[in-house]
């Protein structure tokens, strides 16, 4: 069983991959099928979300900034109010 299943078979959740997709690249060799079925959120400051990792038309989550009126960092959902809701526990 992969570190996923275990975390899925323990929590009833799946794992969401956060990465830049520089460090996807670096990391998995740009591995395509990994994260093809799992929530992405694409950290990436700028004014698009650019390039995927590979097998990923779209990503869940854009992390596109750090700064702005309230601290922390911002990100947009590629989805409804009940899609991002759904993850929430209770």
């Amino acid at each position: 069983m992969n570190v996923l299943d275990r975390y899925r078979a323990r929590t009833g959740r799946g794992a969401v991959i956060c990465a830049a997709t520089s460090r996807w690249q670096q990391c998995t060799g740009n591995h395509a099928g990994f994260g093809a079925t799992r929530p992405l959120r694409v950290a990436r400051y700028a004014a698009t979300a650019g390039e995927l990792p590979a097998g990923r038309a779209s990503c869940t989550r854009w992390q596109y900034t750090s700064t702005g009126p309230v601290v922390g960092d911002h990100d947009l959902f590629d989805g409804t109010v009940g899609q991002v809701r759904a993850p929430a526990p209770g």
